[in-house]
């Protein structure tokens, strides 16, 4: 049955995604696309998409922040890596039950892998495994993600590389300092100035933009 909040999106949401509910939260709701793939132990954070045709297949944890969009076909497989320095990549253990000591591959090293709060990630992004997308990145289409991320940084390419910073670092340490991703929706929608005040042209404290 559909809850008061999910009423409140357009037919096109409610037709092409899966609500995810949190019972002990009235507030909070989270949108994995009907074409998706998500296998894992997986954290979705509050508003946060996953979008058409992404497959993710987690062995030990991802945890996703808060007001995240993840556009469609992404990939993060936490499979493991194959060996390099032997004589074969092969899975050769699983496949002959060799019983040799190397591994047919390297499973995560981290307990959990993160991709952050207020993140966009655009079309036919591959993230590899180990790898944590900080708050407020941006990754541009196709990119292949091999090391972490900087807060608020631009990333594209294969492999994907810092283009610029979505704003001035005293902007940054403001924003990661105040958290806004953590807000009820009632201080959310009563601080449209603060949304809507491009940072990339203000040079004032953007603390003062916010209304308690």
């Amino acid at each position: 049955m559909l809850g008061k909040l999910d009423t409140d999106y357009t037919p096109e949401w409610r037709n092409s995604f899966h609500f995810v509910r949190r019972p002990d939260q009235p507030e909070w709701i989270g949108f994995v696309h009907k074409g998706a793939v998500a296998t894992g132990p997986i954290a979705l954070g509050n508003r946060s998409v996953i979008g058409y045709k992404s497959y993710i297949e987690i062995k030990k944890a991802l945890r996703i922040g808060n007001f995240t969009n993840i556009g469609g076909d992404f990939t993060l497989i936490q499979g493991g890596v194959h060996p390099m320095n032997y004589a074969s990549q092969y899975a050769l253990n699983k496949t002959f039950h060799m019983n040799m000591k190397r591994p047919d591959a390297e499973q995560p090293k981290n307990e959990a892998q993160h991709i952050g709060n207020d993140v966009w990630i655009s079309a036919r992004v591959t993230l590899l495994q180990d790898v944590d997308i900080a708050d407020g990145c941006v990754i541009g289409a196709g990119a292949v993600v091999t090391k972490p991320t900087e807060p608020y940084g631009v990333y594209a390419g294969n492999p994907a590389k810092l283009i610029r910073h979505r704003f001035p670092k005293q902007h940054i340490d403001a924003l990661l300092e105040i958290k806004w991703w953590d807000w009820n929706v009632e201080k959310i929608t009563r601080n449209t100035q603060f949304f809507d005040t491009d940072l990339t042209t203000f040079d004032g404290d953007i603390k003062d933009l916010i209304v308690d």
